[in-house]
């Protein structure tokens, strides 16, 4: 006979009905294994004994969490990406102004124009900062919602499949939307850095009396054709990236629970 000092807490937990009288004489005289099966209860009779030992030793049962819902998530995703990206913007608009005053030079070597920087002043450094961040916050902004949201909404549908093309997809559409969003800016930003205005008010006002609305879109094609293969290349290896190494690491640590 088998004792049952080891099969005790399953018992508790698979048939609470049975007797305090069953639960004393098991653990003294010891049961068999077809006398501990005789008292499991008879939807459990089909299973495998041994995982139902190893199920009610190493698991817990916890109660179920309440995600939050896909809009609140998008708009969490949307204030998230905007904020990360307008704030490292702005901390890192002095060194695209440099970087502005180098490519917009002419006559002068991009050493002769770093030597200059310090002499620009720190109200030179930052000018432009506004349209900087408000383009980065909106445009990121933007393609972090709607690639959460098609992501989401696709994984739903073919629930798994094709999940490559769908973060391309989704990582493509994104950066479509937001490239829109951020050229105006962009060009305003250069306008300002490169000292043409003082303003983005004047710099609206004069890109659009000189060149119409399109104006403020010049480039647009050329943005596109870099920004959305880059963003669509990056997004995919970093969604593949992780999966893997989290799959990795879930089959290291599950080694050796099996029953």
């Amino acid at each position: 006979a088998e004792p049952a000092l080891l099969e005790l807490p399953l018992l508790l937990r698979l048939s609470p009905r049975l007797s305090l009288l069953h639960l004393l004489l098991g653990v003294l005289g010891g049961v068999s294994r077809r006398n501990f099966l005789i008292l499991l209860p008879k939807d459990k009779l089909a299973q495998d004994v041994g995982v139902l030992w190893f199920e009610q030793a190493t698991m817990t049962r916890l109660p179920a969490v309440q995600g939050m819902g896909a809009a609140r998530m998008l708009a969490f995703a949307t204030l998230a990406g905007g904020l990360a990206s307008g704030g490292s913007t702005m901390l890192l608009h002095p060194i695209d102004t440099v970087k502005t005053q180098v490519q917009a030079a002419v006559g002068k070597t991009p050493w002769q124009v770093l030597k200059a920087a310090p002499s620009l002043g720190r109200r030179a450094l930052y000018r432009g900062i506004v349209p900087a961040a408000l383009g980065a916050s909106s445009s990121h902004g933007v393609r972090v919602c709607i690639y959460e949201g098609i992501r989401m909404a696709a994984m739903k549908v073919t629930r798994g499949a094709m999940e490559v093309q769908i973060q391309g997809l989704a990582s493509g559409a994104g950066t479509l939307v937001g490239t829109v969003f951020r050229v105006p800016c962009e060009v305003l930003k250069q306008q300002l850095q490169t000292g043409q205005y003082n303003n983005v008010v004047q710099a609206t006002h004069a890109i659009v009396r000189r060149e119409g609305p399109r104006g403020l879109f010049r480039g647009l094609t050329a943005t596109l054709g870099r920004e959305v293969p880059f963003y669509v290349l990056g997004m995919v290896t970093y969604e593949q990236l992780r999966k893997f190494f989290n799959d990795r690491s879930v089959t290291r640590n599950g080694e050796g629970l099996r029953p």
